[in-house]
């Protein structure tokens, strides 16, 4: 799924403007080290309004977390392809360190995407 690779790049280019943070990076990269350059990663279904409580509630508890726009979203109409600006998802990064913070409540309520 093309959209959970663009939130994933997306995350960890992001996590770049937390390196203060050591307990975030500290977590980053065992999550990275858990396999080849990459740490396990759940895919969960959300409508767009989940997304939107979602994202919002997770910066706000200070969760590595953002929406994730795909600039060139192929709509097909008819013979004609156009491109718009979409949100296709979001991302949390979740790690240990984490109490049950409303998030994470909030994140136990989805399903896993087919």
């Amino acid at each position: 799924m093309a959209q959970a690779a663009h939130a994933a790049n997306q995350a960890i280019h992001e996590s770049n403007n937390y390196r203060s943070n050591r307990l975030l990076t500290q977590y980053l990269k065992e999550w990275q080290d858990q396999a080849q350059g990459f740490g396990t990663t759940i895919v969960l279904s959300a409508s767009k309004s989940q997304i939107q409580q979602i994202i919002p509630l997770a910066i706000s508890e200070g969760y590595l977390a953002n929406f994730t726009f795909d600039t060139s979203y192929p709509i097909k109409d008819g013979n004609d392809t156009i491109t718009v600006n979409a949100m296709t998802c979001a991302y949390v990064f979740v790690a240990p360190y984490t109490d049950d913070y409303e998030t994470e409540i909030q994140l136990r309520k989805l399903s896993l995407h087919p």
